[in-house]
C-alpha cells in the first residue's frame, strides 16, 4: 500500500482543489483521476463522516445524545490508506472497516452524525492538516466554504436525484445488498434537503466556484472539465525578452 495520509502531514504550502457536491454526484470517481493525472493526493472527507456514523452505530450510542457522539469524534483515530489500484481503506483504531462504512444503514444515518458541530470541528482540523509536496484535491461538502476556504479552485459539482439514484443502485448492487431506485431518490432527496439545511456548515455553492453538471455525462467529461479548469488558473509563463542584434 501507499502511504497513508498522516505520512503527509507537514507545515509545507499545498496546492488545493476544492471538490464539493451533492451526494452521489460523482465527486470520488472525479477527485480520484484528477488527482492521478496531476499527480496529487485524493482526500476523500465523506470517508472520514462515514468512520465516525459507523463507530456510532457499532457502540450503540444514543443519536439524540450529540455531546457524547462529539466526544468521540475528538478521540477517534481514522486512517485512510490507499492500494496499488487506487482504492482507499479505511481504519479506525487499527480495524479496517471499508467495507462496512458502505451500507445503507450508514446512509441513512450520517446526515444527521456529520451534522453535529462538534463532529465538523473534529474531522476539519484533521482535515487541514494534510499536506502533499504536489498538491491535494479534497472532495466534500464544505470545503471550499469551511475546510479551505482559499483553495485555489473550487468546483461544484452536482447532478438531478434520477441519475444520481441509479448510479448509487448500481453500486449497491455490486456489494451484492438490496434496494430499489424509488427508495434511494427518497434517500438521496432527504440527505440533500439535510445537507443544504443544516445549522453548521451547510452544503451550498461557494462564491467563487464554478458549477459543473454531471447529469447525462460520463467521468471523463466532467475530469476533462475540471483539468482545464485547473490549467486556467495556473500563471502563464512570461515571455523572455528577445535579444537583440547589431547590425
Amino acid at each position: 500500500m501507499t502511504p497513508d495520509l498522516d505520512s503527509f502531514r507537514s507545515p509545507v504550502l499545498t496546492p488545493v482543489i476544492a471538490l464539493d457536491g451533492h451526494a452521489g454526484a460523482g465527486k470520488s470517481t472525479v477527485a480520484g483521476e484528477v488527482a492521478r493525472r496531476l499527480g496529487f493526493w485524493h482526500v476523500n472527507t465523506g470517508l472520514f463522516y462515514r468512520a465516525v456514523t459507523w463507530k456510532v452505530l457499532q457502540a450503540q450510542y444514543d443519536l439524540g445524545n450529540q455531546a457524547s457522539i462529539e466526544a468521540l469524534a475528538q478521540v477517534m483515530e481514522i486512517a485512510v490508506k490507499e492500494d496499488s489500484e487506487g482504492q482507499q481503506h479505511v481504519w479506525v483504531n487499527s480495524q479496517e472497516i471499508t467495507d462496512e462504512i458502505r451500507t445503507p444503514e450508514i446512509n441513512r444515518h450520517i446526515s444527521l452524525i456529520s451534522s453535529f458541530a462538534g463532529v465538523r470541528d473534529a474531522i476539519t482540523q484533521q482535515l487541514r492538516q494534510i499536506k502533499h509536496p504536489r498538491g491535494i484535491i479534497m472532495d466534500g461538502r464544505d470545503i471550499g466554504t469551511v475546510v479551505f476556504p482559499d483553495a485555489q479552485l473550487k468546483v461544484f459539482l452536482t447532478a438531478s436525484v434520477e441519475e444520481r439514484a441509479r448510479r448509487q443502485l448500481q453500486d449497491v448492487l455490486a456489494q451484492g445488498q438490496s434496494s430499489t431506485l424509488e427508495e434511494l431518490q427518497t434517500a438521496i432527496a432527504r440527505r440533500d434537503k439535510l445537507d443544504s439545511e443544516r445549522a453548521v456548515a451547510p452544503l451550498k455553492q461557494a462564491a467563487d466556484a464554478v458549477c459543473v453538471d454531471s447529469t447525462g455525462l460520463a467521468p471523463n467529461q466532467v475530469i476533462e472539465q475540471i483539468l482545464t479548469f485547473w490549467n486556467q488558473k495556473q500563471p502563464t509563463p512570461h515571455a523572455q525578452p528577445q535579444s537583440k542584434t547589431r547590425s
